[in-house]
């Protein structure tokens, strides 16, 4: 996944660059489907912004490299195994953030954990802190959020 993850080209000026998209030509330049994810995550996450009333620098324009679009794998569980996730973590300089899930394995899936990062250790330690999955943040920031998204769902937060 950390390849496949570190490869892709993932903001605008990336995928507007025809050298950039060269790189993977059957995604980026020949597949109406992937033109067609990139207009659903952006509308939603414009629609998101909207809402909360912010104005949301890098929609487009010049800062159009701030809207940033990847994909990430995570291997299902069987029975007995751990499988795969994702750790805790922010995106810096982000405004929001949107993930759109394709396929979940139902109440198999675990949940996206929505956690203000205020009342808990800082982010970069919390991969190295072996009780990472017991934090509970400290008040007044201690309403996480745990949702299990089904396929199709598109979940949007500030970032």
């Amino acid at each position: 996944n950390n390849g496949f993850f570190i490869n892709q080209k993932k903001n605008d000026l990336q995928l507007d660059d025809p050298q950039e998209r060269a790189w993977w030509p059957e995604l980026y330049e020949q597949s109406p489907d992937f033109q067609q994810l990139r207009r659903l995550m952006r509308a939603s996450l414009e629609e998101y912004a909207k809402r909360l009333g912010l104005v949301a620098p890098g929609i487009s324009g010049a800062d159009a490299h701030l809207t940033v679009l990847w994909a990430a794998v995570y291997p299902g569980v069987r029975e007995g195994d751990v499988g795969g996730r994702h750790g805790y973590h922010t995106h810096e300089f982000s405004l929001a953030s949107c993930v759109l899930y394709l396929k979940t394995s139902g109440g198999n899936s675990g949940p996206i954990a929505l956690i203000d990062p205020r009342g808990a250790a800082p982010m970069d330690d919390w991969e190295r802190d072996k009780t990472e999955y017991d934090v509970q943040p400290t008040a007044p920031f201690h309403r996480n959020e745990y949702l299990f998204p089904e396929p199709g769902d598109i979940i949007c937060f500030p970032s």
